[in-house]
């Protein structure tokens, strides 16, 4: 699996998957709130990684909690 956020060549990390319950507490959002965003297009899509089993790119959750820092006003 390769790392989407990796393309200037600079980051030599290997992509990491996220399940679920890590995904849950980096964003502070619930379950059903996540998977209904993915289905409004408004978080990253989990992608399968075994027959019973998905998980979340971390660079793509980073990627959307630091959007949401950048977007917001400061106080």
């Amino acid at each position: 699996m390769r790392d989407k956020g990796s393309d200037n060549g600079n980051d030599k990390r290997p992509a990491k998957v996220l399940r679920c319950a890590e995904v849950v507490d980096r964003t502070g959002l619930s379950r059903p709130t996540i998977y209904r965003r993915m289905k409004e297009g408004k978080f990253p899509l989990c992608h399968r990684i075994s027959t019973g089993a998905v998980g979340w790119s971390e660079a793509e959750v980073e990627a959307w909690i630091n959007a949401r820092f950048s977007d917001s006003e400061d106080p």
